[in-house]
């Protein structure tokens, strides 16, 4: 699998649980699934030193910190796990421009980590570098199951083979937090439950800016001092919580920690943040599931009644944070959140409009209708031939891991407006005389007002790298052009024969 990150690095930030002997076995986990993806891992110095070692030395922590931008091998930088005392870094990162001098150094790294490592995200956004926020190596790349939670490495991968996020959409399922993490538990799996989908709690559906947050209790923090007394003062002289010409036009992401406070605190939390003006100043608010779903309809009206703003967008039960699975958001891109299509798509300053997302089928089901018309006018292909095909795609959807890899079907839709931009699909055999070459790209198509702008490159790319995470590493395409498909990784194979035709076509393969 060829990757963006080759080099990854773990660091202790926060707690320094992952050097106690009791998560050895979770580690080993970890560390394995890291290498079969290709990946050469690293400890921090100081990653596994210990709980109290690291408690009682956050110049260690911090020095790690800086030593992992400063080390021009490393790609991504992943912290273990989260903690509650991540402030105490910040004498020693930014007393004398410590963390900005390695920062220049490592501009180009990735930074993963989620809970009290709000405070390492808010530390890098006050420097300037785009980061991701949702996902850390104990609780997620070692995961006790036979394997990682599905939706996680999703996101996982893409992150690492492509260094972004392009889109999050709902999972299908939730998972209930375990209580059992001794090696007894190795390999059992989790309870899981049927998630619903992005849930608005009030305003426009269709918003948009860039992302900054975090844990509830993390920021909420910052401001109270509810665990530690000297942190808000801390924070204040390093200037660690942005102002609010920084939330300006921003979007705020919320999510709340295993703590599980009872609504009155969280009530505390929402008004020490609406207190600095936050709320008056973003375009909206995406909110986590709480872990369990404990909670989760108070702290919803909450929400609404504390924000007390029936114009601000509140976009909630998005798989972010402390309950499982995570996915990755990036902080630092453009996002603009679709609620209705049940999408929230991100974009580089360089992307052009119109902005649109590639999706499956089988991540939207209910796209069935609409995109079997829009290939059905396009191609002139019976539209009962696309409905079966997709009818057997989202049957093989509900067969989990068990499923087959294809037939599967692809679209880019534009944001906002949910017309489709571009499609094609991935089937057995595109009709031709060469059986044995399958599966095969078919139906590639992009409207003509929008070629030009990569969406075809995108639709193949996206259909490639969905296929080999289902285990298919090779696919076919037969066409008539010649010069477009190279550009994107695609091979001449041979000639080959499509039924009815007498003139032979070109056969491309993807490996």
């Amino acid at each position: 699998m060829k990757t963006k990150v080759k080099n990854v690095m773990i660091v202790s930030l926060s707690s320094g649980i992952l050097g106690e002997r009791y998560v050895k076995h979770e580690l080993d986990i970890g560390l394995k699934r890291l290498e079969a993806l290709g990946l050469s891992v690293r400890f921090s110095k100081n990653a596994l030193m210990g709980r109290k070692y690291l408690d009682e030395h956050p110049e260690k922590r911090a020095e790690d910190f800086i030593e992992a931008f400063r080390d021009p091998d490393v790609d991504l930088i992943l912290c273990a796990i989260g903690g509650d005392d991540t402030y105490r870094l910040l004498p020693y990162l930014f007393g004398n421009d410590e963390l900005k001098n390695a920062v220049e150094a490592g501009k180009d790294k990735l930074f993963l980590g989620f809970s009290d490592t709000t405070c390492n995200h808010l530390m890098l956004h006050k420097l300037g570098l785009p980061t991701f926020y949702g996902q850390a190596f104990l609780p997620d790349i070692c995961e006790l199951d036979a394997e990682m939670l599905p939706y996680t490495e999703k996101y996982f991968r893409e992150l690492i083979e492509t260094g972004r996020i392009g889109k999050i959409m709902p999972s299908k399922f939730w998972y209930e937090e375990r209580e059992d993490f001794s090696e007894k538990a190795v390999g059992t799996p989790r309870v899981s439950h049927e998630n619903d989908g992005f849930r608005l709690l009030q305003g426009s559906p269709v918003f948009n800016g860039k992302i900054l947050g975090g844990c509830v209790e993390s920021l909420a923090d910052l401001l109270l001092g509810t665990d530690h007394p000297d942190e808000p003062a801390v924070a204040k002289k390093y200037g660690l919580f942005p102002d609010i010409e920084d939330w300006r036009g921003k979007i705020l992401l919320l999510e709340s920690s295993e703590l599980k406070i009872p609504p009155e605190e969280y009530r505390r939390a929402l008004e020490a943040l609406k207190a600095t003006g936050v709320f008056g100043a973003v375009n909206g608010i995406l909110v986590g599931k709480p872990m369990d779903e404990t909670y989760m309809e108070e702290y919803h009206r909450l929400l609404v009644e504390v924000v007390d703003d029936p114009n601000l967008p509140i976009l909630a039960n998005i798989s972010i944070g402390h309950a499982a699975p995570r996915c990755i958001i990036p902080f630092g891109m453009s996002a603009e959140v679709d609620a209705a299509h049940q999408s929230i798509a991100f974009f580089g300053d360089e992307d052009e409009e119109p902005h649109y997302w590639v999706f499956s089928l089988s991540e939207m089901p209910r796209m069935k209708e609409q995109m079997a018309n829009w290939f059905h006018e396009k191609w002139g292909v019976p539209l009962e031939a696309y409905l079966e095909s997709m009818d057997e795609c989202l049957k093989e959807a509900g067969n989990g891991k068990g499923r087959k890899p294809y037939p599967e079907w692809f679209c880019a839709i534009q944001f906002g407006t949910g017309r489709i931009l571009g499609g094609l699909g991935v089937i057995e055999n595109d009709f031709h005389n060469r059986k044995d070459l399958a599966p095969n790209v078919c139906a590639v198509y992009t409207e003509p007002d929008c070629r030009g702008r990569g969406i075809a490159g995108d639709l193949l790319n996206t259909a490639c790298s969905e296929m080999a995470s289902r285990g298919v590493d090779t696919l076919y395409l037969l066409t008539d052009h010649e010069g477009f498909y190279e550009r994107y990784g695609w091979e001449f194979c041979c000639l080959a024969l499509g039924d009815g035709e007498e003139e032979p076509s070109r056969m491309y393969v993807h490996r």
